[in-house]
């Protein structure tokens, strides 16, 4: 697609983008400062962007990527549904049906058409998660639930304010269906207060520059936006590149799913196709299209260089196109549960896309996997000295994954999201829980690489409540994120799992799962689990993956790490070779020069569980036809479960039960092809008895 160029002033184009990004900003202070419930003071779960009157998204602020990436469906599609003829001044919509362009029921939507001189010039919208919405459970998370009439009151796109008059018998029914009347009112009119800042504010811009000008420079920020993403999908080598990961398990049963992308780059263009994904599940683990597809743009996002100005909208969008299957787990039929689509699936969506682009797009632009959960639990019951109902949301910290530029960071949110957490002081003011526990996970729990993925953390509360009801929907328990470019994924705790959830009953010694206690089918996603005063509970959220091999790091960077109870010693020899005096906490040159050269060729000494394989996603370049036969024998005698061509070389997936076994695939691989070497795009480590030809 040719694009001419702008006649548009570059000055008043950039005072106005400016200023809706500054807009975008002050509406969600505004909200911010006004909510009721600690979930947006504290956790800025919430979003804002302006879309324009044909509802393209114009701008957004740095706000819930998950939130912005889906927003523009349930924008257009409340409209469509309405009818723009019926719209008029002072008008309020609301709406949070995911099978209509929502991301899950917590999650709702408002806008606000603003009119200049009887035309819709813009209109500001907000996706904001409220703590409850009347679903099985408090809180929403039913890690178990069967549809989504568990999940909570579903709403159709409605008129909440008509003319500036409110639909009170529509708040009587919503309110009425919740179990905390006053904070969701509370919060959903700090919405609505801070949509009509947007307007005050947006009658005034239009009225400066005059119509002209304004759609003029509308139509040019979406346009610009889309040059940018344009110019980096055309530095993507054109070809087909495929991607493959896996959900824990259903929440219902124990079974994993596949999310699969095959992403084809042709001039500019990219197509992601879902058709290789498992059908919908039985459980609250389903995406809806929206999620899909707005995650989609996320991954690629995070496989380009764009500048941090860049601003995302309705251009972003044009370039990348998504086939999404109906009646997948990426795209369920009516009515299947959504819940967590859009705070774990929508994560490893991300990851798909990722892993599918790090066989195409330069080491530079590509990092490895995050913790990738939102791990989001909730607990309500009555408060112990109030006597009235709580409900508290909670949420862990865990390690992105490295990338060329460094280290990944610790504690962070996953990548479809950046909200913050988790809010100590507030949470044990506003309900009956006492913190314990909150620090960053034990040495060596991060992914090893040239470059270290971040550190998780651990975080353990204790109920004060007499009694409160305890739900949980998480994820990353059983399958690993992955390191890239030999980089490693973060090691498996003693119990097998990566991230993790666990309960320790009053009187008793130790944490146990869920599934022990409660003979629940998941370990991370589970319901209405009763707990009493005294009772403990464990969030573990895992580390990054690594980037590039860990016998490149820099030893006094291994060293450091050692200092600061990132790695242990042990870690450093075995996982980064380099081996430290215990007593001085020097690095032994002489013997870290030997371990290393030892490991270049039989890689790190990493211990696996039982529980515990690997899997190799390889690059193979240039292979003649001779070589593409030999690989296709040796594939038919080892546990080699994929292979493709793709521009960038011959791509396979290799199943080995330990690390040793793994890399020695590779040295066999080269071998067998007569070639220096196979590269290992990235790697995971998956659960021991999972059959992957059968997912």
């Amino acid at each position: 697609m040719k694009m001419s160029k702008s006649k548009i002033d570059p000055i008043t184009l950039e005072v106005i983008r400016g200023g809706l990004i500054s807009l975008c900003a002050e509406m969600g202070i505004a909200m911010e400062r006004s909510a009721y419930s600690p979930i947006f003071s504290e956790g800025l779960d919430y979003s804002y962007a302006m879309f324009d009157g044909k509802t393209d998204m114009i701008t957004q602020a740095a706000f819930d990527p998950c939130h912005l990436g889906a927003m523009p469906y349930s924008v257009k599609s409340s409209i469509n549904e309405i009818g723009p003829e019926n719209l008029e001044s002072g008008d309020i919509i609301l709406h949070n049906d995911p099978y209509s362009g929502g991301s899950h029921i917590s999650d709702f939507t408002a806008m606000m058409p603003i009119f200049y001189k009887g035309e819709i010039v813009a209109m500001p919208a907000t996706r904001a998660h409220q703590i409850d919405s009347g679903a099985m459970v408090p809180g929403g998370f039913a890690g178990d639930a069967r549809d989504i009439f568990q999940e909570g009151l579903r709403i159709p796109p409605i008129k909440v304010n008509s003319k500036n008059r409110e639909a009170t018998d529509i708040w009587k029914l919503i309110l009425a269906n919740v179990r905390l009347p006053r904070a969701v009112e509370g919060d959903l009119r700090a919405m609505f207060g801070a949509l009509q800042v947007g307007e005050q504010r947006l009658t005034q811009l239009v009225a400066k520059y005059g119509m002209s000008t304004w759609t003029s420079c509308l139509d040019e920020i979406k346009n610009v936006s889309e040059r940018i993403i344009r110019s980096e999908i055309e530095r993507i080598p054109n070809g087909s590149y495929e991607y493959e990961d896996y959900i824990d398990d259903t929440g219902r049963t124990d079974t994993p799913a596949k999310i699969h992308v095959r992403i084809d780059v042709k001039n500019g263009e990219l197509f992601a196709d879902y058709s290789g994904s498992s059908p919908q599940v039985d459980g609250p683990i389903n995406a809806s299209f929206a999620i899909t597809a707005g995650n989609t743009l996320i991954g690629v996002l995070h496989s380009v260089e764009i500048g941090g100005d860049y601003v995302v909208n309705q251009g972003t969008f044009r370039p990348i196109h998504v086939e999404i299957p109906k009646g997948t787990i990426v795209n369920p039929n009516f009515p299947a549960p959504l819940q967590g689509g859009a705070t774990e699936l929508s994560n490893r969506i991300v990851d798909t896309v990722i892993g599918a682009l790090a066989q195409a797009a330069t080491p530079s632009r590509i990092k490895a996997s995050c913790h990738g959960t939102c791990s989001g639990i909730t607990v309500g019951g009555l408060h112990s000295e109030t006597n009235e109902p709580f409900i508290a949301y909670l949420w862990g910290l865990g390690g992105m994954g490295a990338r060329v530029a460094g280290d990944g960071n610790c504690a962070q949110m996953p990548f479809a999201t950046n909200n913050k957490g988790p809010f100590i002081e507030m949470s044990e003011i506003r309900y009956p829980i006492l913190f314990e526990e909150y620090a960053l996970d034990r040495p060596d729990s991060a992914g090893p690489g040239k470059f270290r993925g971040g550190m998780g953390t651990r975080l353990v509360w204790r109920i004060r409540a007499k009694d409160s009801d305890l739900s949980s929907l998480s994820e990353r328990h059983r399958f690993s994120p992955y390191g890239v470019f030999g980089g490693m994924p973060p090691l498996p705790r003693a119990c097998g799992h990566f991230c993790d959830t666990r309960i320790q009953l009053n009187g008793q010694k130790k944490f146990s799962h869920a599934t022990e206690l409660f003979q629940k089918a998941s370990p991370s996603k589970w319901s209405n689990i009763t707990l009493h005063e005294g009772d403990q509970v464990e969030l573990v959220l895992c580390g990054g993956g690594g980037w590039g091999p860990p016998y490149e790091r820099d030893p006094e960077a291994v060293l450091s790490d050692v200092i600061n109870d990132f790695v242990s010693l042990s870690g450093a020899r075995d996982h980064y070779g380099v081996v430290i005096d215990s007593a001085t906490r020097r690095i032994d040159l002489e013997k870290t020069k030997k371990t290393r050269e030892r490991m270049k060729t039989i890689g790190p000494s990493i211990e696996l569980q039982s529980t515990v394989k690997v899997l190799l996603t390889l690059s193979i370049p240039n292979l003649d036809e001779r070589q593409r036969l030999r690989l296709r024998e040796f594939a038919s005698k080892h546990k080699i479960t994929f292979i493709r061509d793709q521009p960038q070389g011959t791509v396979i997936k290799s199943l080995g039960e330990g690390l040793h076994e793994a890399m020695s695939t590779i040295r066999e691989i080269a071998k067998t092809l007569d070639i220096p070497e196979a590269q290992a795009l990235t790697v995971q480590f998956v659960p021991y008895h999972w059959n992957p030809s059968g997912s």
